[in-house]
């Protein structure tokens, strides 16, 4: 019947008077396609093992009666099911087999497909076995076929543990442990079975040794030993019924191997003191162990290093400054020889002198920055690496970079009008270089410089300021009085510089001093000490300034000594002491002790001075001449006034005159 749709097939019911009626019904008519097959299977397959074909994939617009089965691809149907899945075992190895089925649905209609696979040979399996060459009664020995192989797969292990022949264990895994129970040599052996029954054998031979009896460890060390010395550990006389294979050194008796060795000795040096307990652990080729320990003392080397801080004197606050530290040290024992040397493992920073440490560092040089103004100690800790330590330190100034100090210095002593008085800044200081000095005299007059000349045309008290500029705009000033007197060169004799006599004086035996120099309030002037001495070389020089003041020219005027005949700069002639006389010629020496005197004469003289010319005291034997002229006989190139004994207007035994001159 061909396809057809909407088809009206009726039927005519006719009873037996004749009477009828149609019924009818409409249907289509569908065409019966072929069904269309697919195969899936292995692309080879083992010899006796079974190989599954699926045709499950196949199809059909009526659905599929039956499977007919070509495994071989002879043409010849092996086998017909009416199920999509099959297997097969195959009983020769063949390649290029091309196995098919054919599907077939209800109206007869049939397709094909079909697979090509190679039927392989089922080869026997490969046995391998590995097992220990010594074995010691009772412990347990184990034995390895995991190597052996097979090409479709080892399904059991038979073993035979002692050669006799029959099995005494069988397992599914490669591995199996076995302890023996005497000693002797036996030949182990595995039978290493296949999924196809097919064998295969693979042995070993076996030594059981005796229950092995366990090394005798000795070790021998020094008592005591010093940091970096290399001490020897010797486990030489260590026993054993076999043979010592390692020796395991632990060094601090921590419980951890430091080394391990195949010689009974072995080096070490120790980097701390302490007490240690080093051990050796002695192992035999049974691998029985055995393990001893020592005890040594190590004490820390001698170590005196000479430690050196470099540093600036003088630094600004919030700048950085590097600080530098050097160690040089000898050997303790000075031979140089081994463990001599100590390592320096670090260095610790106190920046502050507090005694806190403020850095750490591994290297001898460290940068730091001040933030406050002051004096401040820096200290720096040299730690070894035994732990010994060595300290250095140094002080710094910290200047604040806005700080400056003026200070006015008179180095003129009793100015007198018409006379050059000269002023200097040299004790001024600030913390960046000063740039400029202005002075006012009080009189009207200014000038600049550190230093400088300035004459009073009368009489009288002016007020002189100096103002100091810094390179970084930062002033200061100072203020002082000078008061000049008139220039009338009075002698002054009988007045309170008279220049009276000195016996049994409060000062006897001492220098008298009296400052001529004016300063501002932080200022600390130098001063000029004068004492007699027995007679012997004079001369005139300035006591030790407890600030020392900067450096000026020399003054291009100085001023004869008229005892020595040396020139003195007017610097240098701050104060004089009126002292006691020698029966013989006073010597004028800078001493802050003088030397023993004999008893004062009760006929005491002082000169006191013409105009122009300097007030000093004279010997009362002996004559002083200037040292610019030869004084006649009969003649004095000086005044003098007799000094009363025990007595001075000023009310004290000694008195003191400045000199002018």
């Amino acid at each position: 019947m061909n396809t057809s749709s909407g088809v009206e097939a009726s039927v005519t019911v006719v009873d037996s008077a004749g009477l009828n009626d149609t019924a009818s019904a409409t249907f289509d008519i569908l065409p019966n396609d072929p069904p269309n097959a697919s195969l899936d299977g292995p692309a080879n397959v083992t010899v006796g093992a079974p190989a599954t074909f699926d045709a499950s994939e196949s199809t059909d617009d009526q659905g599929i009666e039956t499977y007919r089965w070509d495994f071989d691809g002879d043409g010849t149907i092996d086998a017909t099911t009416s199920e999509p899945v099959v297997d097969h075992t195959f009983e020769t190895a063949t390649a290029g087999i091309e196995a098919s089925v054919t599907v077939v649905d209800s109206a007869g209609l049939n397709d094909t497909a079909s697979v090509t696979l190679d039927v392989l040979p089922d080869n026997p399996p490969n046995a391998s076995l590995d097992g220990p060459a010594n074995v010691t009664v009772g412990a347990p020995a184990t034995f390895d076929a995991s190597e052996s192989t097979d090409d479709q797969g080892i399904e059991m292990y038979r073993w035979d543990f002692d050669g006799d022949g029959t099995i005494d264990a069988t397992t599914a895994t490669p591995v199996v442990e076995h302890a023996y129970q005497s000693s002797g040599s036996v030949t182990v052996t595995v039978t290493v079975v296949d999924t196809a029954n097919q064998t295969a054998t693979a042995s070993a031979s076996v030594q059981v040794q005796p229950e092995a009896t366990p090394p005798s460890a000795a070790l021998s060390v020094p008592g005591e030993a010093t940091v970096g010395q290399s001490v020897s550990l010797d486990a030489g006389n260590s026993t054993d019924d076999g043979t010592i294979t390692a020796y395991r050194w632990d060094f601090d008796g921590d419980g951890e191997i430091d080394a391990e060795t195949q010689v009974a000795t072995i080096e070490h040096a120790y980097n701390e003191s302490d007490e240690f307990q080093p051990a050796v652990t002695v192992v035999d080729d049974d691998n029985e162990t055995d393990s001893l320990s020592a005890s040594i003392a190590i004490q820390a080397a001698d170590w005196s290093p000479n430690v050196t801080l470099d540093s600036p004197r003088e630094v600004l606050a919030d700048e950085p400054v590097t600080l530098n530290v050097s160690v040089s040290s000898d050997s303790a024992d000075g031979d140089g020889g081994e463990g001599d040397a100590v390592e320096v493992e670090g260095y610790r920073w106190d920046f502050d002198g507090d005694g806190t440490i403020d850095a750490e560092t591994e290297a001898p040089t460290i940068e730091h920055t001040f933030t406050a103004a002051g004096r401040v100690s820096v200290g720096v800790t040299v730690v070894a690496e035994d732990g010994q330590t060595a300290t250095s330190s140094a002080t710094i100034a910290v200047g604040d970079p806005a700080a400056a100090t003026a200070e006015v210095g008179v180095d003129t002593s009793n100015p007198t009008a018409g006379e050059p008085v000269v002023f200097t800044a040299s004790n001024a200081t600030a913390a960046t270089p000063i740039v400029s000095y202005d002075w006012t005299f009080g009189d009207g007059a200014n000038a600049t410089g550190a230093t400088v000349d300035h004459v009073y045309t009368a009489a009288g008290e002016y007020e002189v300021t100096l103002t100091i500029t810094t390179e970084g705009g930062v002033t200061a000033n100072a203020t002082t009085t000078v008061s000049v007197a008139a220039a009338d060169g009075g002698s002054n004799d009988g007045g309170s510089n008279d220049g009276g006599g000195n016996d049994g004086g409060s000062n006897d035996g001492e220098a008298t001093t009296v400052d001529l120099r004016t300063t501002a309030t932080t200022a600390e002037p130098t001063v000029a000490t004068i004492a007699a001495e027995p007679p012997g070389d004079r001369a005139v020089a300035p006591a030790a300034a407890s600030r020392v003041p900067s450096s000026r020219p020399p003054n291009p005027n100085p001023i004869p000594n008229p005892i020595s005949g040396q020139r003195t700069s007017p610097s240098e002639l701050r104060s004089y002491s009126s002292v006691r006389r020698w029966s013989s010629r006073p010597a004028w020496r800078t001493t802050a002790t003088p030397r023993a005197r004999k008893p004062w004469s009760s006929k005491s003289r002082a000169r006191s001075s013409r105009a122009g010319r300097s007030r000093l005291p004279r010997a009362r034997t002996g004559r002083c001449r200037s040292a610019t002229s030869s004084p006649r006989r009969g003649r004095r190139p000086w005044r003098s006034t007799r000094a009363r004994r025990g007595r001075s207007r000023s009310g004290h035994g000694s008195r003191t005159s400045p000199l002018r001159p």
